[in-house]
């Protein structure tokens, strides 16, 4: 049987979770796959964030993609 490694949020113990650079991190880790977590902003574009809120309570989804800290990537 062969094991897989996922990397949750990307390599979220060395780097902030879901961001560039935590999956960028995964890769040179050899992670076999990187789960992560997919939110819609108020413009309907997709965000790369686990909660629906960040961590200052403002809701991803009322937000504009322009309106969110550059670490919070998008899907594309």
């Amino acid at each position: 049987m062969a094991i897989r490694v996922i990397a949750h949020r990307g390599a979220s113990a060395v780097e902030r979770e879901n961001t560039l650079e935590a999956f960028r991190a995964a890769v040179r880790l050899n992670a076999d796959g990187i789960e992560l977590d997919v939110r819609r902003t108020a413009n309907d574009v997709l965000v790369v964030h686990h909660d629906a809120h960040l961590p200052d309570g403002r809701a991803i989804i009322e937000l504009h993609d322009n309106e969110l800290p550059d670490w919070v990537p998008t899907l594309a």
